[in-house]
């Protein structure tokens, strides 16, 4: 008969003291268990900054160079999480939800329609991230900027 394997339990979490305050030790262990619950599949974590929710601290921070780029006169019409319907013969195959869309002044003062997504390397290599990519270009003719 096959032996069973201790499988290891998780330890209890730790209770607080009689007067309510957790040790700086059980809080840190708490905040850690919290993050690996609420982990991503690519290890981001979710920020709100500005008032506007964000998937990763690099788009927030992405956001934040942005903002201050079109404070300085550099883009303009800075938008978030534009949404572009794909068609293909008049169908709605899927939906693109980007990360920022604006547009950049260019050196002789002409204006470029940018859409932008921030990436890191494993979330670029997505089959479904690349066919919404070949689906902008193809039936949009836009190019998205990946920002990495």
């Amino acid at each position: 008969m096959p032996k069973r394997r201790n499988k290891k339990k998780a330890n209890p979490p730790p209770k607080p003291p009689a007067n309510g305050m957790l040790t700086l030790e059980q809080a840190l262990l708490a905040e850690k268990e919290l993050k690996q619950k609420n982990r991503s599949k690519y290890g981001n974590v979710r920020n709100e900054f500005d008032g506007h929710k964000f998937d990763s601290l690099k788009e927030a921070r992405r956001y934040s160079d942005l903002k201050l780029m079109q404070q300085q006169g550099l883009i303009q019409n800075l938008e978030l999480q534009p949404r572009y319907k794909l068609l293909v013969n008049g169908g709605l195959v899927t939906t693109y939800v980007a990360d920022f869309r604006y547009d950049l002044r260019r050196d002789d003062g002409s204006m470029t329609h940018i859409v932008e997504d921030v990436k890191s390397k494993p979330s670029n290599l997505t089959k479904e991230y690349k066919l919404k990519r070949k689906l902008m270009e193809h039936c949009l003719n836009i190019l998205i900027y990946e920002f990495y």
